[in-house]
């Protein structure tokens, strides 16, 4: 009896999996049809090759060429000195240890 219950449920997810999948498919129709749309206008454009005509008048402009508007600053010299801290000597006793042996 079990056996069954637990099928049943297993089997009721997996159907409202598939409706949830048609459901997001339905309202998402439109997105989809335009994505397909511009995927055959890219293949067009590439077949009519304009996308390489476009890129070969952009690295022939003047302006490619320029130098470019703002000079490169220089790097950052961070002159900050790490000093090392002093630490007792290893006959010395401090107080931590001190407490530590109480």
């Amino acid at each position: 009896m079990l056996a069954i219950l637990a099928s049943l449920v297993i089997a009721g997810a997996g159907v409202a999996a598939l409706v949830a999948v048609a459901a997001t498919w339905r309202g998402q129709l439109g997105a989809i049809r335009q994505l397909l749309a511009d995927a055959r206008a890219l293949e067009q454009a590439d077949a009519l090759d304009l996308d390489r005509a476009f890129l070969a008048r952009l690295i022939d402009s003047p302006l490619a060429t320029a130098a470019p508007a703002t000079p490169a600053l220089p790097p950052l010299v961070r002159s900050t000195v790490r000093r090392p801290s002093p630490r007792p000597a290893a006959g010395v006793v401090t107080k931590a240890a001190r407490r530590a042996a109480a």
